[in-house]
């Protein structure tokens, strides 16, 4: 998150619930995103080496529908949406054109009003 993006959330949301309950839930939120990111390439090179099965097959689909159910309790669909946005800007150049986010995108169908 830029700098100027990270102030402005904090200007809105730490006045009403404080610095510290802030900064825990951000740091939250980072770390889910670190893992989302580490399960997604994790998932890539499985579902490459399978065949790309359907999303629920995959070692990582428990632990990835977790991390989005929790997105969902924090900020809703929205929350979701960012996550995975964050996921794929954080993977940047990396992924080949072929890259598959399914294990999420399909993954979390179901959860709230999450749909691939």
């Amino acid at each position: 998150m830029s700098k100027s993006r990270f102030e402005e959330l904090y200007d809105k949301v730490a006045p009403r619930v404080g610095h510290d309950t802030f900064m825990k839930a951000y740091d939250h939120v980072n770390t889910l995103v670190g893992e989302l990111e580490t399960l997604v390439r994790e998932a890539n090179a499985w579902g490459a080496e399978n065949g790309f099965p359907e999303a629920g097959e995959y070692p990582q689909y428990p632990r990835v529908r977790e991390i989005g159910e929790e997105f969902h309790r924090l900020a809703g669909l929205g929350g979701m949406q960012a996550s995975l946005r964050s996921v794929q800007k954080r993977l940047g150049d990396y992924p080949p054109a072929t890259f598959d986010y399914s294990v999420a995108t399909y993954g979390w169908a179901g959860i709230g009003n999450w749909q691939p």
